[in-house]
């Protein structure tokens, strides 16, 4: 089993969307913390098994969780990125699924490990959360990011929507404390939370030198805790056993 510092080619992009955000500063900020709770989820879920990943694009995640042990199943609404995940991950199941889907294509109680990432649009519905419970084992993990609408950033894009961005109305709708009680109704106990992208100038796909510059105060003013208002909150959350 390959170490994950010896794989290279997990963040090497090939679809359209990696390569716009992934060789930036700021993507490569956001992919780092990503990465590094991704990894911590791995370890807290114990002995590889079964994985699903919802909205699983080319694949750079799973790569590297396949890479690590696990049973990888994907699904994605786009074919041509999950023609690139197959690639990627040649024994993956990757499962093109209809935009307004509302099941995970996994028997009840039988995933290890469930990623959401970057697909808040879906998080923030009451019947993610439902599926996520019916198909995570007990003891399982769920990885996860979630766009705050309680945050400045969620704020600024709901008053000032980005006339150029197809999605803008797919973000920020929902607040994280109340969903995050949800989460604790349905059995999942919050184990790690790290909130980021404070600063609101910055879009997606920025490569801005004052980048670290904003990392940096981020980390020096404790607002990577402060998730109850943080944009941005990557999560680590366990079923009940």
């Amino acid at each position: 089993m390959n170490h994950v510092a010896d794989v290279v080619d997990y963040f090497s992009p090939r679809t359209s969307w990696e390569k716009n955000v992934t060789s930036t500063r700021w993507g490569k900020y956001i992919t780092d913390v990503e990465r590094r709770l991704i990894l911590q989820g791995h370890e807290l879920a114990g002995p590889p098994t079964r994985a699903l990943e919802i909205g699983i694009g080319g694949g750079r995640w799973g790569r590297m969780l396949s890479d690590l042990g696990w049973q990888i199943t994907g699904t994605d609404i786009d074919k041509e990125s999950l023609t690139i995940c197959q690639e990627r991950i040649p024994d993956a199941a990757c499962i093109c699924v209809e935009p307004d889907s509302r099941e995970f294509p996994s028997q009840s109680k039988s995933v290890r490990l469930l990623l959401g990432i970057e697909v808040s649009e879906m998080l923030e519905c009451d019947w993610f959360i439902q599926e996520a419970q019916r198909v995570v084992e007990p003891g399982g993990v769920f990885v996860g990011v979630f766009q705050n609408k309680s945050s400045l950033r969620g704020l600024l894009k709901n008053w000032f929507p980005t006339k150029d961005d197809p999605n803008a109305h797919a973000h920020y709708k929902e607040s994280y404390a109340p969903w995050r009680r949800k989460m604790n109704q349905h059995g999942f106990q919050m184990i790690e939370e790290e909130g980021l992208c404070w600063l609101p100038f910055f879009p997606r796909d920025s490569d801005s030198r004052l980048v670290p510059i904003a990392v940096a105060l981020e980390k020096q003013l404790g607002l990577r805790k402060m998730t109850s208002l943080s944009p941005w909150i990557v999560f680590i959350a366990q079923k009940a056993s």
